[in-house]
């Protein structure tokens, strides 16, 4: 239906990946699962800033604050990944990885230290449906555009969720296999669930990336 959705193939490969780890891990100290559980989430630092305010209702003071945080984020993100550097599917540097982790953390703490508690809770409230919508391939950048209602919010995250148990213990081989499958019914599940309205959103975003960027929502 659109380009930006068939992202749902890598981000749920990747859940695959994830959940047949934890399984296999299930002996492991409670911390180490706790903590692969909390990676799976996405950071504060990588909630586009329009997201971020359409969440909590950023105050103009807040913007001036966090715009130039979001920026030398985006800078310091693409440094780690020049442009051709990685083939899709190509497993990521473990330094590279660790490098971007760090600057997460760092850049989450930047961004959280400007908002106020009331805001912090809304953002912690908002993170799984975030998170399961960046799964299900819906480019975040524009997600505050979508205006998806409470319902394809839920419904979003309950195919998401849907994929992953029925992946959780499986052996590799068979959750290889599985995901294919798996991956094409939860993609068309998603597409089902947008207007033709949002759907153009999408499609506009996609066309103003394939332009080298002209006009696509900034950080």
């Amino acid at each position: 239906m659109f380009k930006q959705v068939s992202l749902w193939l890598v981000a749920v490969t990747a859940l695959c990946v994830a959940a047949g780890s934890m399984a296999q891990d299930a002996t492991a100290p409670d911390a180490g699962r706790r903590q692969r559980t909390r990676a799976a989430r996405i950071s504060t630092a990588e909630v586009p800033m329009p997201l971020l305010d359409s969440v909590v209702t950023l105050t103009a003071e807040q913007k001036d604050k966090l715009k130039p945080i979001y920026e030398k984020y985006a800078a310091d993100v693409k440094a780690l990944t020049p442009a051709g550097a990685r083939k899709a599917g190509d497993p990521v540097d473990p330094t590279v990885r660790q490098k971007r982790t760090e600057l997460q953390r760092t850049t989450s703490t930047q961004v959280e230290a400007i908002l106020t508690p009331d805001q912090l809770k809304k953002l912690k409230q908002a993170t799984p449906q975030i998170t399961a919508a960046r799964t299900a391939g819906l480019p975040l950048a524009v997600l505050a555009d979508l205006k998806l209602t409470e319902e394809q919010r839920k419904q979003i995250a309950e195919i998401v969720k849907g994929i992953t148990d029925q992946l959780k213990g499986m052996a590799a081989d068979e959750r290889k296999a599985k995901s294919k499958e798996l991956q094409r019914e939860g993609r068309t599940k998603v597409e089902a669930l947008l207007s033709a309205e949002q759907k153009e959103v999408i499609t506009k975003f996609q066309k103003s990336r394939r332009r080298g960027g002209a006009g696509a929502p900034k950080p």
